[in-house]
């Protein structure tokens, strides 16, 4: 996911967005085991951009879900 995306984050598209984070859209706690890590589940975020998906701010599920879709 991290060579897929440039290594870099995907939703702000910042250099200097790090540390980076691998996002899975449905988590292995969630019933993902068998599909967390494929390239349609998941998208590498920095670590303040994945933070703000957390507390429920942009970007949404649907958001990240979109960006996964154009990548993928």
């Amino acid at each position: 996911v991290l060579v897929r995306d440039g290594n870099r984050c995907r939703w702000c598209g910042d250099l200097a967005c790090r540390p980076l984070r691998v996002h899975h859209l449905k988590r292995v706690g969630m019933g993902g085991s068998s599909t967390a890590n494929t390239m349609d589940n998941a998208i590498t975020l920095g670590r303040d951009c994945h933070d703000s998906h957390h507390d429920g701010k942009s970007p949404t599920r649907a958001d990240l879900r979109e960006r996964i879709a154009a990548l993928v």
